[in-house]
Formats: structure tokens, sequence, C-alpha cells
């Protein structure tokens, strides 16, 4: 075998390989769980509509104790329930607003419960978005909101809203200081289209 013909078979060999791990490596990114922040809205529809309940309450957004640390977040979930309870109550005015730490009540008749809860929360300030600019990241909002049938127990909707900004978008912070409007819009939205 000439010289020439075993560099091409080295050659020939190494491009297999490099091909073959290349797919591997492919794949392996694929199997990465994706990062928070590049979920997408999930809101499938109530499998019982809304408006057959006699009752409706709510609790106010709870998030896990990660979040929860942080004051500014814990200021973001006061917002947010001022934003969606006056609306909520708009679609039923028999809204029962519960207090922090407080449990559904029982009764007899038929209750739908609601269950707020910050998934993910990472908002970057209009000062701190001054002072850093783009590299302050992005802001974004991951929010799972529990329907509950009061009397099975069964989760009728589990819909998960997701907003988010870019930090290269997000001039002087003005998009950030709407991802609380805008994602409340959304809950309040997909409440009344499943009334």
């Amino acid at each position: 075998m000439s010289t020439w013909t075993r560099a091409g078979s080295v050659v020939l060999s190494v491009a297999l390989i490099s091909g073959v791990l290349g797919c591997a490596t492919t794949d392996s990114k694929k199997e990465k769980k994706p990062k928070a922040g590049k979920r997408e809205t999930v809101a499938l529809p109530s499998k019982v509509k809304f408006g057959e309940f006699k009752n409706v309450e709510i609790k106010p957004f709870g998030m896990s104790e990660k979040y929860s640390r942080n004051e500014g977040n814990k200021k973001s979930a006061m917002v947010m329930d001022g934003m969606i309870q006056p609306d909520l109550r708009g679609i039923f005015p028999n809204l029962k607003v519960l207090t922090a730490g407080a449990d559904f009540t029982k009764s007899a008749q038929r209750t739908l419960q609601i269950t707020p809860y910050i998934e993910e929360i990472k908002k970057v300030s209009s000062a701190t978005r001054v002072m850093v600019g783009v590299m302050a990241g992005g802001s974004h909002i991951i929010v799972r909101v529990t329907y509950r049938d009061g009397a099975t127990g069964e989760v009728i909707a589990d819909p998960v809203f997701v907003y988010k900004v870019s930090g290269w978008t997000d001039a002087w912070g003005m998009e950030g200081n709407q991802l609380r409007d805008r994602l409340c819009n959304h809950i309040v939205n997909y409440t009344r289209d499943n009334k």
C-alpha cells in the first residue's frame, strides 16, 4: 500500500470518527433540559368550564424559597396579586381572596380553587438597566396557575405563563417594568376565556 493510500485512509478514518462524534454531540445537546428562559407559555383549555362552579377562591401568589428570599420578588408577587384579583373579581363577583398561608375552605358547594405560583422570576430594575445596561441580562417570569375542583380535588387546568424580555431590547428597563402587567393580563384572559 502506498504512502498516499495510507494517508488517505487515515484522513477518511478521522473524518468518519469526527462525523460520528459530531452526531453524538448533537444528540446529547438535544437531551439537555432547556433553560427556563427558553420555556414557552402552555395554556391548554380547562377540562371543565369555570362558570360551572358556585364559588371561586384564590390564594396569593406563591413562590419557592429560592425566589422569596429576594425582597424585590416578594414585592412583585404582591403587585401581581393587586393586578389580577380585582380583574378576576370582575369575572367572578363572589371571588374569595384568601390570606397568605390560609387553606381553601371546605364547602359542600362546588368551588373553583385557583393557586398562582411563580416558578421563576428575574426582574432587572430600571436603575440596574440604566447603570449596567445589557450586561444585567434579560428579565423573565414563569407562572403556573392551578385551577382545581374543590369537591373532587381534581386539577382541571394547569397552564404555565411565560413572559420574557431580552437585555438587548429592554431599553431603560421599560419592557421589564411591563413584565408583570402583561403576564397578569394573560392569566386574566385565560380565566375569562375558560369561563
